[in-house]
């Protein structure tokens, strides 16, 4: 299993990012922070908005959305992050266990928030 499916203190610790932009001293316990929070409530496999998520974990959207997209790297667990499309460009979202993929497709292409 990923670092995700892991206890979320554990998570904190252990994942790492990365990007151009990305300093460590400056964004890395902040970012690992935003994941455990919303792996921690999206480990339910419910459907959510991210207005949703966020009004649980109190992190902006657009973060939650890059947390999203995170959970399918290898790196963080290669969850299967679902989206289904509500309403007037509203979507929902679930993240599933890395187990639930099995259908062969690399999850880091399965779809783009």
């Amino acid at each position: 299993q990923g670092l995700l499916s892991a206890d979320c203190r554990e998570v904190e610790k252990a994942v790492t990012f990365g990007g151009e932009t990305f300093d460590e001293g400056r964004d890395g316990d902040r970012l690992r922070a935003q994941s455990a929070r919303v792996y921690a409530l999206m480990s339910d496999h419910g459907w959510r908005t991210l207005g949703e998520i966020e009004a649980v974990t109190g992190d902006p959207q657009a973060s939650i959305s890059a947390r999203l997209r995170d959970f399918r790297k290898r790196e963080f667990g290669r969850h299967v992050v679902q989206r289904e499309y509500l309403v007037n460009g509203l979507f929902r979202y679930r993240v599933l266990d890395p187990e639930t993929n099995d259908d062969g497709d690399d999850a880091d292409e399965e779809w783009a928030l």
